[in-house]
């Protein structure tokens, strides 16, 4: 049996699940504003607010780093975790933003399905955050995570596709390509962040 000297500091993984439900809460607000695009000055400061309170779990993971001598997981895996759903979180306020923003009245069909499967992978992400105070394989997950990365990869190149085929304005066209590329990025977010817990899952198994 091991003895630990030197405990751990077990917040990281409080502050990772809250990371966690603040993602899939605005997950959930920024699917309305893409279903709803009526609502988005409503719906927009929730996400905005969501935003906030992400920024500050990634400030106070980061100032636990530089204060803490023997982390639960390698520093610089915590670093990369803070960073990449902080960096999910920005391309979701991006894209709901946009929405109002460009004073869009109907969506697309490419961006409602981008929206859904943001919000499925996002709950991957979250469960992945909430296992990692017991890291184990998660093949099955980091499968289904794949696979909706992979869909989101399709969706979005027939978006593109369809709106330099079909659409005549230049300024809907870079509306619509902004738009796209936020829920793009959020999405691909969510993959970095399967690879760096799988990562971990290796370094500890």
């Amino acid at each position: 049996m091991k003895i630990r000297l030197i405990p751990r500091e077990e917040s990281f993984f409080d502050l990772f699940e809250a990371q966690g439900r603040t993602l899939q809460e605005t997950a959930l607000k920024v699917q309305h504003v893409f279903t709803f695009p009526e609502s988005a000055p409503e719906t927009h400061p929730g996400i905005v607010e969501r935003e906030h309170r992400g920024d500050e779990i990634t400030h106070e993971i980061m100032d636990r780093l530089t204060r803490t001598f023997v982390t639960p997981l390698d520093q610089e895996d915590i670093h990369d975790l803070a960073v990449q759903t902080d960096d999910i979180l920005d391309f979701m306020e991006d894209a709901a933003a946009a929405i109002l923003l460009f004073k869009i009245e109907h969506t697309t069909s490419y961006a409602r399905e981008l929206a859904s499967i943001l919000v499925q992978i996002v709950g991957e992400v979250a469960n992945l955050l909430s296992r990692l105070r017991s890291p184990k394989d998660f093949k099955t997950e980091h499968i289904r995570l794949h696979d909706l990365e992979n869909n989101a990869d399709r969706v979005y190149r027939e978006a593109l596709v369809n709106l330099f085929e079909n659409t005549e304005s230049a300024v809907d066209i870079i509306k619509w390509k902004e738009i796209y590329d936020h829920l793009e990025r959020a999405i691909d977010r969510c993959e970095d962040v399967a690879d760096t817990i799988r990562g971990v899952i290796i370094k500890y198994s």
